[in-house]
């Protein structure tokens, strides 16, 4: 009976029968006149160092995140730093090559915010990653805000976005976790 009950209020506590397992990736995408916005949050075991450290791997990237084919410091001045990058778009049978500069700014163990300033695929393409030490590990943030230029129909451009941006978010988490357990 007590396992009844247990189980009964589970399911009417508010948000419990959409809880997430821990660690897995909690990723919205909305769309307001050709302008998405894409937001993720997720918790790695893993300490802010090693979070950090791929979150900056700039020139590196490519090893890890399956989209990006190339990316290249082109100049680090401080915390502000140039980067060059090719991501490949591919949704079914549809397949693009986007080219970025990215303009970014770190702020040490805390955040990164960036945007394209080279503005070939993009109108606008600005975002952040955010970085919290929390009990056992990192959580960490991740937001976009991009209008391509390229046209499709909405469906295909959200699918794109909310593929791309799961399959981004689970492939840095998985780094991080690959690098800490290198560590102990």
């Amino acid at each position: 009976m007590r396992h009844r009950a247990c189980i009964l209020l589970a399911l009417l506590l508010p948000g419990a029968a959409n809880a997430r397992p821990l660690g897995q990736p909690e990723i919205s995408l909305t769309e307001r006149e050709g302008l998405y916005h894409l937001r993720a949050i997720f918790f790695v075991p893993a300490d802010p160092q090693t979070v950090w450290d791929v979150l900056t791997d700039y020139d590196h990237v490519a090893r890890f995140v399956s989209s990006v084919t190339k990316s290249q410091t082109l100049d680090r001045q401080g915390n502000a730093i140039l980067i060059r990058q090719v991501i490949v778009g591919r949704l079914y049978f549809f397949f693009r090559r986007l080219h970025l500069k990215l303009r970014v700014e770190e702020e040490p163990l805390r955040a990164i915010r960036f945007e394209d300033v080279l503005g070939a695929d993009f109108v606008h393409y600005q975002g952040s990653w955010i970085l919290r030490e929390k009990t056992g590990g990192s959580e960490v943030s991740y937001e976009l805000a991009a209008r391509p230029r390229f046209t499709l129909p909405t469906f295909l451009v959200k699918n794109l976005f909310a593929r791309s941006g799961r399959r981004l978010v689970e492939e840095m988490r998985k780094e991080m976790m690959r690098r800490q357990s290198g560590r102990h």
